[in-house]
């Protein structure tokens, strides 16, 4: 019983003492890391072929879009739904995006509809550990 104790002291000291070390190397990267993440989702009244052909044209407009570091493109056929996960540099980046022309051409498409759009602060110091695309 003493040696169990001993044991899980030393594994309590060597975290207390390692952890926010390894953490504060990690806290630098994440210093540089921030933008905001905005998740939407919606679901479309077509096959999924026809949804991936309407919207191909479109990936070249939202490369170009100011402050768009990336997007994720996703897609759940069987349950007709898709949508997108992006990082923008900062929250007026992607509020300019949800106000500008490219959303109202998204949005008011008839194939689509229950939208769902939510905007996210990035978590740098763990997406940092878990290894987040978000430099």
């Amino acid at each position: 019983m003493r040696g169990k104790a001993s044991i899980i002291l030393i594994v309590g000291l060597v975290i207390c003492l390692c952890v926010p070390s390894i953490l504060a190397k990690k806290e630098g990267e994440a210093e540089n890391m921030s933008g905001k993440i905005l998740q939407l989702n919606f679901k479309f009244n077509v096959t999924g072929e026809e949804y991936e052909k309407a919207v191909t044209p479109l990936a070249n407009e939202f490369a170009a879009l100011s402050g768009l570091k990336w997007k994720i493109w996703m897609i759940n056929e069987a349950e007709q739904e898709a949508g997108g996960i992006y990082l923008f540099e900062n929250e007026a980046s992607a509020k300019a995006y949800l106000e500008g022309p490219l959303a109202a051409q998204v949005t008011s498409h008839p194939a689509l509809s229950d939208f769902s759009v939510k905007l996210f602060d990035v978590m740098g110091d763990l997406t940092t550990i878990t290894r987040g695309p978000v430099k």
